[in-house]
């Protein structure tokens, strides 16, 4: 088997509609927020960033937000096939930090 053939492939290949979510948040909040949100998601901090798609889960749901859990919980049951949700900017700073 060569390399290329046992590569695992990366979370934009398995999430291409995720993928363009967040390029689309790349355009709207900066890269610099998304790049803190996705981070702060990936090491576990609920309330940053959580997608899924097409079997592959990313970042931490939320915890406190029910309003936006349960709109997740509701994609999922009526068989949604991705979905993505992110912190917006802070309105203060616009730099998304808490």
């Amino acid at each position: 088997m060569s390399k290329s053939e046992s590569a695992k492939p990366s979370p934009r290949d398995v999430m291409p509609n995720v993928a363009r979510l967040v390029d689309e948040a790349r355009k709207r909040y900066g890269a610099q927020h998304v790049r803190q949100c996705i981070t702060r998601g990936m090491a576990g901090v609920p309330g940053w960033f959580y997608a899924f798609e097409n079997g592959m889960v990313q970042g931490t749901p939320w915890t406190a937000d029910e309003v936006t859990m349960d709109a997740l919980r509701l994609s999922v049951a009526m068989g949604g096939r991705y979905a993505m949700v992110m912190r917006p900017p802070s309105r203060g700073g616009g730099n998304g930090s808490a």
